[in-house]
């Protein structure tokens, strides 16, 4: 029996494609020997490094190219031994995990690697546990009928062939013209396989495999030599051809071989391009009972950083996350939009983009600068009131591309949407008043709007020793108009409660004509800052604030708001702030603003006037109505049923009545229960809210952060206009 003893290093091509076991050529020299000494000499001539991709590597030597680790093998050949996850996380072959709803499968089969990414459990796709294994797995397995390893022999003649390596049976070739016959063995590289457990495959992880499957069968028989084995090394059998011809100085034989993947890039339209993820800086830690993963699909790990999402193509670029309904903003409106429709879609198909951690009740900041609130008692941690369903994503948005539904991230990232909400809330400009930012961090200096220094408020007024108390009013579009007057109201509180108020002189200054906006609550406001002895200045404007000095400037402004040229100068002893307002940058730069900065939407639907895709919520609407907290159930009320109309491919139908509400805290236990649209009053009770009462600071106090807490942000609270019909037909009675 002649012997034809096959040899061949390893070669794994990175173009290959990720579920394809692919068929290359080599040029491979065929020994002709018959005793187990040529079988060493066979080895001994093979290459002593490994030749990957252009660098060598020694025996032993572990290296990585994509997300496939190898090692350097003896005599040239290398096996690739796992792979590896963008975190770094090496893989066993055979291994299959979940992280942060993305599954890694790491798959061998015969002498292929499959790695594979996939999204589950999230954005409407199959359950982790329902991920099929890759397509060119299943095929191999197929192909190799469930077998994941080829049986050799593991020594010849009694000697002990060297680790790893085998020859196994290559079949018999009839010799043309007789009736002999040659039994061809190949020397091959079969390195012993880990076997782990894994779940979606029984059988066991097995690595990589190298031989020769076929040869050309004009060469099969005929005695061969290499360049370095002399003549004299071989000889023949009385069942092989005649092994006495002279042999040619060089001869090759063309063999095949199977070879690993690695993962690479794969273009929306190519075979595997749904099953890719882009997974980028994922630094894994150990996060248990998350409300935000499917029991039993998820096995207690969490990156910290977003979810990188499924692999979209837009307009040729492709993106890291889609979602079927952005919501860019996580306050009350966003919030509220993302609750009321992530129980609408299926899970996953809604995300929130917001930066910040801590999530206040705001209209609980003026009781805050009065004492009669806690700032700790208004915050919780955002984490905690992201809808079941919904994925946060903790960045901000930094450009809007509204014609080709796509939003770019402050860290680069970018994401796009079938629908989007935007409730990015309004932007306080202390920054627009000059000296305001530096004079907040001095005595004296506070503002009610701001979480950083509305606790200063109520230490200034329980320090106040006398001089003037101003409160401003900016001349700009504001978040709760009332809230500076509230201030100033609760203030003279304090200072009477204190037995200072003689010793004080309260301005209140603000940009607008007359104290408030409303004429059905102008009067009551009169009376209450007539009462209190407050010098009301209207039609003034805060521009410059010398903290040094103590001294507020104002520019006078004429009937249009516009500056005259004059200006006053104001010492004070204490300073309240309400800070110049505008829409965030991101927005008022964007293809959504109008001429002042603020989303252009339609007043009746909320809808955008260019993008009939993207609703807005909230302060950073045109609407007309007043920015408060209490406009936004209305808001949502409106969305809800438009946007899920739109989604329908329907139009919008339900119209905004511009309501809004401004709870004025005119002392520390009374307030007037302002509620109104631009029209006019917009009261809910069957009382006379524009006196100052005590059940009112009651509901200001208690009932309306148990509302906001639970009912707004989550999506339940509609606005009070099911009880305003029902009050009005008690008040016709």
């Amino acid at each position: 029996m002649i012997l034809h003893l096959l040899v061949v290093a390893l070669v794994a091509d990175s173009a290959v494609s990720l579920d394809t076991t692919k068929t290359l050529t080599s040029q491979l020299h065929e020994f002709q020997l018959n005793n187990s000494a040529g079988v060493m000499s066979a080895l001994d001539m093979m290459p002593k490094e490994c030749s990957k991709n252009g660098k060598k590597y020694k025996p032993d030597e572990s290296f990585e190219i994509g997300n496939l680790r190898y090692k350097c093998q003896n005599y040239g050949v290398y096996t690739i031994e796992g792979c590896k996850r963008k975190d770094g996380t090496e893989m066993k072959l055979g291994e299959s995990v979940v992280v942060d709803n993305v599954k890694h499968q790491c798959l061998g089969m015969g002498s292929s690697v499959f790695y594979k990414e996939t999204t589950c459990g999230v954005m409407g796709q199959p359950e982790c546990d329902k991920i099929p294994l890759p397509k060119g797995f299943e095929e191999a397995m197929k192909k190799n009928g469930g077998k994941t390893e080829t049986q050799g022999k593991t020594s010849v003649d009694g000697v002990n062939l060297p680790k790893g390596w085998s020859l196994v049976d290559g079949g018999k070739k009839q010799i043309t013209g007789t009736n002999a016959s040659v039994v061809t063995h190949i020397l091959m590289f079969n390195p012993t396989q880990t076997r782990v457990r894994r779940d979606g495959f029984k059988g066991s992880g097995v690595g990589s495999v190298i031989g020769v499957e076929s040869m050309s069968a004009d060469q099969i028989g005929k005695p061969l030599s290499s360049k370095g084995v002399s003549s004299s090394s071989s000889s023949s059998s009385s069942s092989s051809a005649s092994s006495s011809h002279s042999p040619p100085s060089s001869s090759k034989i063309i063999g095949t071989q199977t070879v690993g993947a690695t993962l690479q890039t794969i273009k929306k339209g190519d075979k595997h391009d749904s099953d890719l993820v882009d997974l980028n800086q994922r630094n894994d830690h150990r996060m248990e009972g998350s409300e935000n993963m499917k029991a039993g699909s998820v096995h207690g790990s969490k990156s910290n950083v977003d979810w990188k999402g499924r692999k979209v193509i837009v307009n040729g670029k492709t993106v890291a996350k889609h979602f079927k309904l952005l919501v860019v903003g996580g306050g009350a409106g966003g919030l509220g939009a993302a609750s009321k429709f992530a129980r609408k879609l299926p899970r996953g198909s809604v995300a929130i983009v917001e930066p910040r951690e801590d999530h206040y009740y705001q209209p609980g900041f003026t009781l805050v600068g009065g004492g009669l609130m806690t700032l700790e008692s208004n915050r919780r941690k955002q984490e905690t009131l992201i809808p079941k369903g919904a994925t946060w994503i903790r960045d901000k948005v930094q450009l809007f591309t509204p014609t080709q539904n796509l939003v770019k991230l402050r860290g680069g990232e970018e994401i796009s949407y079938d629908y989007m909400v935007i409730a990015m809330g309004i932007q306080l400009r202390f920054d627009m008043i000059k000296g305001a930012k530096e004079a907040l961090e001095t005595p004296g200096v506070c503002s009610n709007y701001s979480p950083f220094y509305v606790e200063k408020h109520y230490r200034e007024a329980m320090n106040f020793k006398g001089g003037n108390a101003v409160f401003t009013f900016p001349n700009t579009p504001i978040k709760c108009a009332g809230a500076p007057q509230k201030a100033c109201y609760i203030t003279d509180s304090i200072l009477r409660q204190r037995g200072v108020r003689d010793k004080a002189h309260l301005i209140y200054a603000t940009s607008l004509k007359r104290l408030f906006g409303i004429e059905s609550y102008l009067k009551s406001l009169e009376n209450v800052a007539r009462e209190k002895g407050i010098d009301v200045r209207t039609r003034r404007n805060l521009i410059e604030v010398d903290s040094n000095n103590k001294m507020a400037t104002f520019e006078f402004l004429d009937e249009d708001s516009k500056p005259t040229g004059n200006t006053e100068k104001v010492e004070y002893s204490l300073l309240h702030i309400g800070p110049p307002c505008s829409a965030p940058e991101a927005l008022r730069t964007s293809q959504f603003a109008d001429k002042t900065g603020f989303m252009d939407v339609d007043g009746s639907s909320l809808r955008s006037k260019r993008f009939p895709n993207v609703f807005g919520v909230g302060d950073c609407m045109n609407t007309p109505n007043a920015k408060t907290a209490a406009a936004v159930s209305s808001h949502l009320k409106t969305i809800e049923t438009n946007l899920s109309q739109v989604m329908q491919g329907k139009q919008p139908c339900m119209e905004y009545d511009g309501y809004a509400s401004c709870p004025l805290v005119v002392s520390t236990n009374r307030v007037i229960l302002a509620e109104f649209n631009s029209k006019g009053a917009m009261e809910t009770t069957p009382f006379d809210q524009s006196k100052p009462t005590y059940w009112a600071y009651l509901m200001k106090r208690y009932f309306m952060p148990m509302l906001y807490w639970n009912g707004l942000i989550k999506g339940f609270w509609n606005g009070p206009a099911t009880i305003r019909n029902c009050s009005r037909m008690i008040r016709s009675k």
